[in-house]
């Protein structure tokens, strides 16, 4: 080891310890929330690998507050932590379903991952409203259930350990090593390939 392997060594330690401070921070959360700058290709990247290098000495979890939630995730996803950290996470999208969820007596979420769209759509049903989260793949499964539980939202939802197609039978999903969005039946579309499972597969005429 050279003398200025050690300097660097802990130079790259205080540059992680600072990004993770900065990123749990409320200021840095809400820095590009709602801005277009964050849109910006360079910018996006930017904030999404410093949020990566703030989690190196985590451990895999990743916490944030989101639209008064707070939501556990994997941090090594380079989509959706980062982006449900900083408050812009499908912004329109999620606002849309929030209303629809008020309006709502039964919502069916297929492929609901660690839980942002059955957590925001059960914290906005109206009394005696109920959702059903479709998840197959296990990691998700777990992140789901902890946010269900977490936000105290685990009575109006039931969670279902299956995928969903045109017919029942067994799915072999095959798991991306960069996202969790990218989990796909077809291997093309994970990027990074990170293994296989063979799940339960339901149809919703047969679930219903």
């Amino acid at each position: 080891m050279t003398s200025s392997e050690p300097l660097r060594k802990q130079a790259a330690v205080t540059v992680m310890r600072a990004a993770r401070a900065a990123n749990r921070s409320k200021l840095a959360r809400t820095l590009l929330r709602g801005r277009s700058v964050r849109r910006l290709p360079l910018v996006n990247r930017l904030y999404h690998t410093v949020f990566r290098l703030g989690h190196t000495t985590t451990g895999r979890d990743a916490e944030a507050r989101y639209r008064g939630l707070t939501l556990t995730g994997p941090a090594w996803d380079t989509a959706i932590m980062p982006s449900v950290s900083a408050g812009y996470y499908e912004e329109f999208e999620v606002t849309l379903f929030e209303r629809l969820a008020a309006a709502s007596r039964t919502i069916l979420d297929v492929g609901a991952n660690i839980g942002i769209y059955a957590c925001t759509g059960a914290a906005h049903l109206p009394p005696g409203g109920t959702l059903i989260a479709y998840e197959p793949v296990p990691e998700n499964l777990t992140y789901l259930r902890r946010n269900l539980d977490h936000n105290d939202l685990a009575a109006h939802v039931t969670v279902e350990a299956l995928a969903v197609g045109a017919t029942p039978g067994e799915l072999t999903v095959h798991l991306s090593g960069e996202q969790t969005g990218k989990h796909s039946a077809a291997p093309a579309n994970v990027g990074t390939p990170a293994g296989s499972v063979t799940i339960p597969m339901t149809s919703i005429d047969t679930y219903l």
